[in-house]
């Protein structure tokens, strides 16, 4: 590698960073249930390194173990709008094409960050409607 290519590669990486951190998906911990699908609308990025309970004698049943902060980045044609924000739980909606995709990010204190697909006759009706003025 020469070093002209270097500094490219390291644009590239600043770059994804850049976008990752102004992604509204992200958390500590956070990855993808390979059950969702979601690689072809996401690249998962590790914005920070691993934090929290390294002890390899702790049970971890008060918290999850250490982990990096991860977020995803949407793909090229996905388009990502945060619906609400209700304490640990942010409901977001995600499109592409005429696809549309239903999330609900929870970051529970001293755990994992998890994400969640969720159908519209799962939204509370608050939600339903801050999605309806979102959209109109």
């Amino acid at each position: 590698m020469t070093l002209q290519e270097l500094k490219a590669r390291l644009e590239a990486t600043a770059a994804k960073i850049e976008a990752a951190e102004r992604s509204p998906i992200q958390g500590w911990g956070l990855k993808p249930p390979d059950w969702l699908g979601l690689e072809e609308w996401f690249e998962g990025v590790e914005i920070a390194p691993p934090s929290g309970c390294r002890s390899e004698t702790c049970a971890h049943w008060s918290h999850d173990p250490a982990a990096p902060t991860r977020s995803w980045v949407p793909r090229e044609g996905v388009l990502v709008s945060v619906i609400y924000t209700d304490g640990d739980d942010t409901y977001l909606l995600c499109t592409k094409d005429d696809e549309v995709k239903i999330l609900l990010l929870r970051k529970e204190p001293h755990y994992h960050a998890r994400i969640f697909e969720v159908t519209f006759d799962e939204l509370p009706e608050y939600v339903k409607e801050s999605m309806r003025q979102l959209l109109s």
